[in-house]
């Protein structure tokens, strides 16, 4: 992998890891914030209504002065309900009964004491502080951001190709290599490669490196004669895979051990292929190291560098020789990794 390619992944990864945590701090403050709210709105609600209910009930017993009745009421309340603090006072403001302990950092709730329209004392409570516990969501949170990252870091790759429209990778007996993507999405078209490797015993030799060579770019690989392969290819951008993969055949029966002759031709096929595969095994024999197409090859002429070709013994107007593709980086790596396979 390029320096520009780390640097490139490194800020995916970034863009993709940062922005999604901050999304979820900024996600998980507004939780908790607004459960935060609810919950003292909700503490309010229970405190107001706790003392004015308080207040009714214990209307009687303020105007009777039945303190052991009060006491008793006051005690039932702190012992079973939320409540940190209840006081009853009579008009003149005085204590009269009690339960808990007021703490002055928590809110306190009032209600009047009325009996007959008339005011005879009044109630506070003080509710017991609680916080909404977000410990588990924060924990939740956490898992989902760790596993997220380790997602990103391990796909990142993967999600790089996808939006860059890359090379995409593939594993082939320990090979990690990539094929290009197909650029054009027409109608599916149908072509044939001709490759002709001289001696005969090199192609039986380094056959499973040819093989894989072809496979990797869609080809369908038949074996003709000792020393020659026919590979067929079908899919909308065939003629560009059939050259990926006669170059990368090429390129690796100049780096195998030995003096290997090779010749290559393609060619699309149409209403007769058994006359255009004849004559595409001929030009393959007569190729002399070189991958050669037919003129129309020339619509591809963006992504392969080309140049006229020219042979005794047949009329060659209508030929192209296929120097490389554009961008040779990608085929010399794959070259390179299947000529040094056993």
């Amino acid at each position: 992998m390029t320096d520009g390619k780390r640097h490139r992944k490194r800020r995916l990864t970034a863009l993709l890891v940062v922005l999604p945590l901050l999304a979820g701090a900024v996600v998980f403050l507004a939780i908790t914030q607004y459960q935060s709210k609810a919950h003292k709105l909700e503490q309010s609600r229970f405190g107001q209504s706790s003392a004015r209910q308080l207040a009714a009930q214990v209307a009687s017993d303020v105007v009777e002065g039945n303190l052991l009745t009060l006491n008793v009421t006051v005690a039932q309340l702190t012992r079973n309900e939320p409540l940190e603090f209840v006081g009853i006072y009579d008009e003149s403001n005085q204590l009269i009964a009690q339960s808990g302990k007021e703490a002055r950092a928590h809110t306190s709730y009032t209600a009047e004491v009325t009996f007959h329209d008339s005011l005879v004392g009044r109630v506070r409570v003080t509710v017991l502080h609680t916080e909404t516990n977000l410990l588990l969501l924060g924990w939740i949170l956490l898992g989902l951001g760790v596993a997220y990252s380790f997602l990103i870091w391990r796909f990142t790759t993967s999600i790089s190709r996808w939006i860059n429209h890359e090379p995409q990778s593939q594993q082939a007996d320990g090979l990690v290599i990539e094929t290009p993507p197909q650029a054009y999405q027409g109608p599916s078209e149908e072509c044939i490669l001709v490759v002709r490797i001289r001696p005969a015993r090199h192609l039986e030799q380094h056959f499973d490196k040819f093989f894989k060579a072809a496979n990797l770019y869609g080809g369908i690989v038949e074996q003709t004669t000792p020393e020659e392969l026919v590979i067929h290819f079908d899919s909308p951008d065939a003629m560009y895979m059939a050259t990926c993969s006669g170059l990368l055949i090429q390129k690796i029966a100049a780096k195998v051990n030995g003096k290997v002759a090779f010749g290559g031709t393609l060619d699309l096929l149409n209403e007769e292929p058994e006359k255009i595969r004849k004559a595409a095994s001929y030009l393959a024999s007569i190729a002399q190291g070189n991958l050669i197409a037919t003129d129309e090859y020339s619509l591809l002429s963006d992504r392969v560098e080309l140049q006229s070709f020219h042979h005794a013994l047949v009329d060659s107007n209508s030929l192209i020789k296929i120097e490389g593709l554009i961008d040779p980086d990608l085929l010399n790596h794959q070259a390179s990794q299947l000529a040094t396979k056993d």
